[in-house]
């Protein structure tokens, strides 16, 4: 107990310490950082090398102000971005300017390389810190924690210091979610509840910032754990949503005799692949008021969840398994990289298994320069061994043709029904047509594609493999027909459904179907690797580092383009404001990325 407790105290130390920035390791650093931009400006002035632009706005001032002293330090004003700056800011870059304005060029230059050599000074580490003597347990010590002296430590070695306090910071935060993740109550009333009889925070508050009320609900009001909270809410948040989510599309699909809306002919798609109707697509993202992508992408996610716990028949997630297992056969074989090349293909457009049938060509599927080598690879792959062959019957359905033809029938009517309510000048009268047209190109041809009906995977590369297939044949080409994957989607879907619908197939979806199985709770996924969490701002006196700088050329989440380094720098004097690389820059704490 003592040991843990001793091991929090360092880590909360390591954190007010680390992410804490020194206004007395600022000071003089920031007036060497502002000495060095006015006496580039006067540089720049005194040899003219103005952009067009700058001159234009140059002249302008000339207009306006006839001291040239007063008309140089507005253009400086404008030059480093300082309107928005506090009268504090602008007086000191004023003491500046009038210490220099009069200086010849080789006093300029010679205080520059001065200001130049006290800045690399300033930024150079002292050996005091180190990557490899910082630990958690061994933090640098003090005489003044909250304002050390540059006698103690080097800036340098400060921003370091911050560096690994960050990353032990974002591990806690990390081992405290998935301590506490599990002990948060499932509704957000009932925490706000419990918070309102253990706390004297209004609930207007507790709503809006419900980190608060998880603050009270676990008794712990630390800053850092407070991090980790604001977190765990607003993830328990969204999974509450989603849970939602899945239960409304459960019952699109699976509508009670009251419903006004059914989509149970959604059904037999979504079990049999990883895409949904359009028009499916289109209600939910209505519904949910958000993009069609990310309603596909979310619907995607549930169904590979829920793939290991439907039929065989179903799953699609464990025919890569089989495509590899195959391909490891056939590479066994090869003799060439052509061949290598046309294993890698069929594996990837999960067809390999049709390779020995001798009534099947996927030369369609192929470069013409392979066609030759499919031919010789496809005479000498006759039969598979035992093992691979049973593997293969076990995920491959046979749809015969009269149940695939009954299908076809059945899918067919329903879009006539569906085109007798439509305007004859709409467009959706005209899609149904076209979909008609390629229904009927499908039936006609399913003599020609027999031995591939016997061996059909559920999934979209299969069907997309076989609608490839369809559109090379002599009628789609004399009518023009290049896309028949939506048509053959919808109409395997349902002569699967004939096929394992008596067999309890769409009830066991059912059973999976639910928010337990499509959406783990926050912090808990199988998959999850991350060791560290991000740290979101919540106070105004810690100071965070980023990674990576900005591209020039890049535009950022709002819509504004990424500024240049230098300039950054420039903004954070002048008006303290947040940069999008380096550190994050709060109006109180004013900090620069060395």
């Amino acid at each position: 107990m003592n040991r843990n407790t001793s091991s929090n105290d360092e880590l909360l130390r390591t954190y007010k310490v680390g992410l804490r920035c020194p206004e007395s390791l600022l000071m003089s650093f920031r007036d060497l950082m502002r000495r060095q931009q006015l006496l580039r400006f006067l540089q720049r002035l005194h040899s003219n090398k103005f952009t067009p632009k700058q001159l234009k706005t140059f002249e302008g001032l000339a207009q306006k102000y006839k001291d040239p002293r007063i008309l140089a330090f507005e253009q400086f004003k404008r030059y480093n971005s300082l309107q928005h700056a506090n009268e504090l800011v602008i007086s000191q870059y004023k003491t500046f300017f009038d210490d220099y304005f009069c200086f010849s060029d080789i006093q300029l230059l010679e205080e520059l390389e001065l200001v130049n050599e006290l800045i690399v000074e300033r930024k150079t580490q002292d050996g005091q810190l180190n990557s490899s003597t910082f630990s958690k347990t061994i933090v640098p010590t003090f005489e003044n924690p909250a304002n050390p002296q540059s006698t103690e430590i080097s800036l340098h070695d400060y921003q370091l210091l911050a560096n690994k306090s960050l990353k032990l910071i974002c591990a806690h935060i990390n081992t405290f979610v998935k301590k506490n993740i599990d002990k948060l109550p499932e509704t957000r009333a009932e925490l706000i509840q419990v918070a309102l009889n253990t706390t004297k925070i209004s609930k207007s508050q507790l709503k809006t910032h419900p980190y608060k009320a998880a603050s009270a609900y676990l008794g712990s009001g630390r800053n850092i754990d407070q991090l980790a909270m604001e977190q765990m809410t607003g993830m328990m948040e969204v999974y509450r949503n989603t849970r939602n989510k899945v239960d409304y599309v459960k019952k699109l699909l699976y509508p009670e005799q009251d419903d006004a809306t059914d989509f149970s002919e959604v059904l037999p798609v979504l079990m049999t692949y990883y895409s949904l109707p359009k028009y499916f697509l289109y209600y939910a993202s209505k519904a949910w008021n958000v993009d069609m992508g990310w309603v596909r992408n979310m619907l995607v996610g549930w169904r590979r969840k829920i793939d290991l716990h439907l039929p065989v028949k179903f799953q699609v997630e464990s025919l890569t398994a089989l495509m590899n297992n195959l391909a490891m056969y056939c590479k066994a074989q090869v003799t060439g990289e052509d061949e290598l090349r046309v294993i890698c293909l069929l594996q990837k457009r999960h067809v390999l298994h049709l390779i020995h049938e001798p009534s099947v060509d996927l030369t369609p599927l192929l470069p013409k320069r392979l066609w030759a080598t499919y031919q010789a690879l496809k005479m000498r792959l006759k039969v598979w061994t035992t093992a691979l062959q049973l593997e293969i019957n076990i995920h491959c359905t046979d749809i015969g043709g009269e149940v695939f033809v009954q299908a076809g029938e059945q899918l067919y009517q329903s879009v006539e029904d569906i085109l007798k309510s439509l305007d004859s000048g709409s467009i959706g009268y005209k899609n149904s047509r076209t979909f008609l047209k390629k229904l009927r190109l499908i039936l006609a041809n399913v003599d020609h594609f027999g031995p591939v009906l016997t061996y059909y995977l559920p999934g979209n590369k299969f069907t997309s493999a076989l609608a490839r297939l369809f559109t090379q044949l002599r009628t789609a080409k004399e009518q023009r027909i290049t896309r028949l994957f939506t048509a053959l989607r919808g109409l395997v879907a349902l002569a699967f459904a004939r096929i394992y619908d008596p067999s309890g197939a769409t009830d066991q979806f059912k059973r999976v179907f639910t928010p337990e199985k499509c959406v783990a709770r926050p912090y808990r996924s199988k998959n999850r690797t991350r060791s560290y969490l991000p740290v979101n701002l919540l106070f105004n006196k810690y100071v965070i580092e980023r990674q990576a700088y900005p591209d020039k050329k890049k535009i950022n989440k709002n819509g504004i383009p990424s500024i240049h380094p230098i300039s950054c720098r420039r903004v954070c004097f002048s008006a303290g404001k947040r940069l999008p690389f380096g550190f994050a820059y709060i109006p109180h704490q004013r900090f620069v990325n060395v």
